[in-house]
């Protein structure tokens, strides 16, 4: 079951702005058990890290956190290794282009990649000159067959990186023995999950949840994209000129649903249905990447496949 379905089923499933935003809705809510879904790369770590330390501090039960942080070197070094021979000499895979993630680790952890893989890197801003004097660094690497690590955004990225937040993401999280990335595969010591000092606030620990994998769709090609084989106008499932298969189906289907009861109010009328098992699941805040994720995004991390087990009691 996706997100989706599960509030429009009745869960209490909410988009937020960030990670403190999901602690806020804890400490207005007390009664009510509040699960944050961290998605993200480095780049959102350090802001999950914060809220499970302040969430520790201010003792707060009724917090936690379902983490899904990812780690950026091990996926670059499993495309890498995973790419055959035709693949590793296009001319599309010559280059790599760091992101946000470089100003949390540093430019440092890419130069393994520039030495062992002869590929050129430079980390970029985000502005459109930024990203132009990033090709041209690229474009002159390739021409003079150098394969180096070059910080454009040097405004904002040091080789070490922000230590003040890898410290407390050190604090806060491990690795993962391992974890499974949609159309990589699953790949040891790419994830990071809450360490016993914080259990408290993990989410699988307090609910007794685990991990059931659910297969890509056929139609997918995001191994393929991500590994640089195919571009994202081969996907089958999302070109625009896909042909597709629709129907109409009723928003509300008065033949198999009750009729919505309508309660007038001195402000507003508002509509209920009949309760659900899914309105008695914790109050979930999804977010990532700063910003709320947009439909396709939650239909993702719907299909991460958790479910409960054990004693843990979703009320």
């Amino acid at each position: 079951m996706s997100l989706t379905k599960a509030k429009a089923r009745g869960g209490d499933i909410r988009m937020v702005y960030s990670a403190g935003d999901a602690l806020q809705l804890a400490r207005d809510n007390p009664d009510r058990q509040v699960v944050f879904f961290a998605i993200g790369f480095e780049t959102t770590t350090p802001p999950t890290a914060l809220v499970i330390r302040d969430a520790a501090r201010e003792g707060l039960k009724n917090f936690s956190v379902m983490c899904s942080h990812v780690l950026t070197p091990p996926a670059i070094r499993a495309i890498l290794d995973g790419a055959s021979e035709e693949e590793f000499r296009r001319p599309r895979s010559k280059a790599s282009s760091a992101q946000p993630i470089s100003i949390i680790i540093g430019s440092d952890p890419y130069a393994k990649f520039a030495q062992e893989y002869r590929k050129p890197v430079v980390i970029a801003g985000f502005e459109p000159l930024d990203v132009l004097q990033a090709i041209l660094m690229l474009v002159r690497q390739v021409n003079d067959g150098r394969a180096e690590v070059e910080n454009e955004f040097l405004r904002a990225v040091t080789p070490q990186g922000n230590l003040n937040a890898q410290a407390l993401m050190d604090e806060i999280f491990e690795l993962r023995e391992a974890f499974e990335w949609r159309g990589l595969g699953t790949m040891p010591l790419s994830a990071l999950r809450i360490r016993d000092k914080y259990q408290a606030y993990d989410a699988e620990h307090r609910f007794g949840l685990v991990y059931k994998a659910v297969p890509d769709n056929k139609a997918c090609e995001c191994g393929a994209i991500l590994r640089g084989v195919k571009e994202p106008k081969d996907c089958r499932s999302s070109a625009p000129s896909a042909p597709r298969k629709t129907r109409s189906v009723p928003a509300w289907c008065p033949a198999k649903a009750p009729a919505l009861r309508i309660t007038p109010t001195a402000a507003s009328a508002t509509h209920s249905r009949p309760p659900c098992a899914a309105s008695r699941l914790p109050l979930l805040a999804c977010g990532g990447r700063g910003t709320a994720p947009d439909a396709r995004r939650s239909r993702f991390l719907g299909a991460t496949g958790w479910r409960s087990r054990g004693s843990g009691k979703l009320t």
